[in-house]
């Protein structure tokens, strides 16, 4: 198919008026694929440019028609672990799809993914939010040669409906199996005393999370990892509100939940992880620690109605807490994955 004129550049930061359009294409979309939840701010699109990760490498292009950027690809590079794989995404003004602008970015992506010595080509992008019928992720990354290596939903909590005095009863009958057990918590960096037991639990994360057939390697965390990612954030304008679950006997971080304030956002939060070890579940410690964190979230910022949380639909434990809490069920997620030797991503 022959596109008018296009004109597909990188992205440069440096120029005000170039990252201005940007903002406004990813705005565009936003409202018209995600109008009851906004994937994110443009402050936070903004400070990622920014301030980039120092565990990665990102490059950004965007298709620009008449002046105007009508659609982009990004690829980000990790340089500590997964050194097989690039993560994509590609966007396109609801204006301007069903050109095959999709297909010519996605062609793009894979083959700087390849020229940079990268096999697999993955992505996790959120699915018709609140609305099945506008799902074309799916459909696209399935027809361009993608699998489903990993399924899963959102959910949304709101929460002046679930932090009432049935979760109160859930949380008083959790309390007897969590005996020997501290839920304590803070906003912002780790404190020292707990660091490096929170580190571990990040190390675990990938190990223990179902992850189907995604091609993933294991992170390794340690304190001053987890304090270069903190600068990072603060950086970036996020907020982190965290609880642990702390064996009294041994002084152990048992377990961990986070949840992000998101800059240029006062009406929702995004869940972030949550993990207990292995040698201390079947505590109730996840359900015990998410109930704090969200009543630390309710004092810290008032304002904040719902959070949102992913999860893999193998990931039984943790829906079930978040059944428990009064999440429902508001859309899909999946991590599609192609191998570009034409494998099947093993």
């Amino acid at each position: 198919m022959t596109l008018s004129s296009p004109q597909l550049r990188p992205l440069d930061i440096a120029d005000p008026s170039t990252v201005s359009r940007w903002l406004d294409l990813h705005e565009a979309i936003a409202e018209h694929d995600f109008p009851h939840h906004p994937v994110q701010t443009p402050a936070l699109l903004a400070a990622g440019l920014a301030v980039p990760s120092p565990d990665s490498s990102t490059r950004e292009w965007l298709w620009w028609e008449d002046g105007e950027a009508v659609g982009g690809c990004r690829a980000t590079l990790f340089l500590k672990e997964n050194g097989s794989l690039c993560q994509g995404s590609v966007y396109v003004h609801p204006r301007h799809r069903r050109r095959g602008m999709g297909t010519a970015l996605l062609e793009h992506l894979e083959s700087f993914a390849a020229e940079q010595g990268r096999s697999v080509v993955s992505g996790w992008p959120p699915l018709a939010l609140g609305a099945a019928e506008n799902d074309t992720v799916g459909p696209f990354a399935e027809r361009t040669g993608y699998e489903r290596a990993l399924s899963g939903k959102v959910r949304r909590n709101v929460l002046a409906e679930t932090m009432g005095p049935g979760l109160a009863r859930k949380e008083a009958a959790a309390l007897p199996k969590a005996e020997g057990y501290r839920i304590t918590g803070w906003a912002g960096p780790v404190p020292e005393k707990y660091a490096a037991g929170y580190a571990a639990l990040e190390s675990r994360m990938l190990a223990d999370q179902p992850t189907g057939s995604w091609v993933r390697e294991d992170s390794e965390y340690d304190v001053d990892r987890i304090r270069a990612g903190e600068r990072i954030e603060r950086r970036r304008g996020l907020t982190a509100v965290h609880t642990i679950a702390v064996q009294e006997r041994t002084g152990e971080v048992a377990g961990h939940t986070q949840l992000w304030v998101i800059p240029g956002e006062e009406k929702w939060a995004n869940q972030g992880i949550t993990i207990v070890d292995p040698a201390h579940r079947g505590r109730q410690l996840g359900l015990l620690m998410k109930v704090a964190n969200q009543r630390r979230l309710r004092s810290l910022r008032p304002g904040i109605e719902r959070v949102f949380s992913a999860n893999a639909n193998a990931n039984a434990p943790m829906a079930a807490v978040n059944d428990a809490l009064g999440y429902e069920v508001f859309g899909g997620s999946a991590v599609f994955q192609k191998r570009l030797d034409g494998g099947n991503g093993q």
